[in-house]
């Protein structure tokens, strides 16, 4: 195949690893195409972009929070023509922290979740030990 008007050619390995693993596995993120491809974040990046420039070949079908759920909304790529999925809206700071407020009572219960919660805001405890076991440090979070 010929070069592309964007400087792409389409017979190009990391090109075609990109393609066949969007037509193989089905939809991915740009991190997981560069994981699953061997290729460079950034160079995984770069191809992703010049191949949505051409019309008909790729398309974000889902907008997906990142694996580790913190983080902006990553778009997943499928292979084909189709329409691009709308982007979600953002969360509000009110939004994230009583999401926040909720993984932390699933965790470790009400009583020491408030304790942490009231912790950020009026300079309390910087470490909290359960059974032994140290499981919140001010700084690095839950560490359990």
């Amino acid at each position: 195949m010929s070069a592309s008007p964007f400087g792409l050619r389409q017979d190009a390995p990391g090109v075609r690893r990109m393609l066949q693993r969007l037509e193989t596995l089905g939809p991915a993120t740009r991190y997981r195409l560069a994981l699953e491809c061997h290729l460079d974040q950034n160079h995984a990046a770069n191809l992703v972009r010049r191949l949505r420039a051409l019309p008909g070949l790729i398309h974000i079908a889902a907008w997906a929070l990142p694996e580790n759920g913190r983080g902006p909304w990553t778009p997943v790529y499928a292979l084909g023509a189709g329409r691009d999925a709308r982007k979600p809206i953002p969360s509000t700071p009110a939004q994230k922290s009583r999401l926040r407020r909720a993984r932390l009572i699933e965790k470790i219960g009400v009583h020491h979740a408030d304790r942490i919660l009231r912790s950020r805001q009026a300079g309390g405890i910087d470490t909290l030990v359960i059974d032994g076991r140290t499981v919140y440090r001010r700084g690095e979070g839950l560490l359990i």
